[in-house]
């Protein structure tokens, strides 16, 4: 497991009654330019965040955050919330199969995991292809991201 994902240090605490679910994501993004044979720019950002979601009287109460730490108190909120009236409209939720555990992991290759230092020699490589007279300017870009995403539900 990923000791950077927060579900590795936040256990959930689901309200009783209600279906919930959290959907939690972190995003790695790398970006380096080369500008003219010349380093340009690094940029490194890593995003994290969640969809709460509760479905309470036949609707949903949707929220989302950027605080883990808050994601239980999101849920609790919702699950409290009285904003909507009760509706009959079928949901699926009876039909939702229950799975203790799934897990799709592709770390095969982590792209995130792979040093900065690294990503500029290679784009420096493919680049000299472009250093020639006829070539008055240009830009070369590397661009990466690593997504992981789980999902965790009531059931």
């Amino acid at each position: 497991m990923d000791p950077l994902h927060p579900l590795e240090t936040h256990s959930i605490r689901f309200p009783d009654g209600v279906y919930s679910d959290v959907r939690l994501e972190r995003t790695a993004d790398h970006q380096i330019t080369l500008r003219d044979g010349h380093l340009d720019q690094v940029v490194t950002k890593v995003e994290t965040g969640a969809l709460v979601r509760v479905h309470k009287g036949g609707r949903w109460y949707i929220a989302s955050t950027t605080d883990l730490d808050a994601i239980d108190d999101v849920l609790a909120e919702l699950a409290a919330s009285d904003a909507l009236p009760p509706t009959d409209r079928p949901s699926g939720i009876a039909a939702l199969e229950v799975i203790d555990e799934a897990v799709w992991a592709f770390d095969d290759a982590r792209i995130d995991a792979v040093p900065v230092s690294d990503k500029l020699a290679l784009l420096q490589h493919h680049a000299r292809g472009l250093e020639r007279p006829s070539v008055r300017t240009w830009v070369a870009r590397w661009i990466d991201q690593h997504r992981d995403r789980r999902v965790v539900s009531s059931r």
